[in-house]
């Protein structure tokens, strides 16, 4: 609750026109105020702090909490001009794939609704699970196919930028993943700025 706060104060002082909104793959980004475990400040700093960029990654966060943040002061002050999503992987383990395709257009919706101006670029959950056969990957593959229909929204992108984080026999390559089987590496940070980049750049170029 103290980091929900914490991030309902950054319109307070800050002019905010990119947000990362997530969970604790998104946190670990760090930013200003958000450095629980930043392991690649370099990059945020480079990339992201000349835009303005706010960290609205908290660590457990499923899809409920980050719609009651939406909905409870998160966006009241600031209008971005991008908001980038990237959750789900914490309600793999309880919810079904329809339940958390519904968690995470629900997130949409609140985010339309709150800041009807911004554009959304939707990443959904990252690849997790060691294998093809695994049932974190399967429900992954599930979600992805589900919520890709949002993309058809106004103001929404929808990008699954998964892939490179999957090597070619379905196991999570190490060098971008950790072995937990669901938060990055360094260099997955590098592989997700590197995704994203054309859509950055054309929602600050309009």
């Amino acid at each position: 609750m103290s980091q929900h706060q914490d991030i309902n104060k950054i319109g307070d002082d800050r002019n905010v026109r990119l947000v990362f909104l997530g969970n604790s793959i998104t946190q670990s980004w760090g930013g200003e105020g958000r450095e629980v475990w930043s392991p690649v400040k370099e990059l945020w700093d480079s990339l992201y702090r000349p835009l303005d960029a706010a960290n609205f990654g908290i660590s457990g966060d499923r899809t409920q909490h980050i719609l009651w943040r939406i909905n409870n002061g998160n966006f009241d002050k600031i209008t971005p001009e991008l908001v980038v999503v990237a959750c789900g992987v914490n309600n793999f383990r309880d919810n079904t794939p329809q339940d958390i395709a519904a968690g995470i257009k629900a997130i949409v919706a609140g985010l339309r609704k709150q800041v009807p101006s911004s554009q959304i670029l939707l990443l959904g959950p990252f690849p997790a699970g060691e294998n093809n056969d695994d049932p974190l990957r399967i429900t992954y593959h599930e979600v992805h196919r589900l919520i890709k229909p949002l993309g058809g929204q106004k103001n929404v992108t929808y990008k699954n930028i998964g892939a490179p984080y999957i090597k070619e026999n379905g196991n999570l390559d190490y060098n971008l993943m950790r072995t937990d089987n669901i938060h990055l590496a360094p260099q997955g940070y590098y592989k997700w700025a590197e995704s994203i980049q054309e859509e950055v750049d054309k929602a600050f170029a309009e």
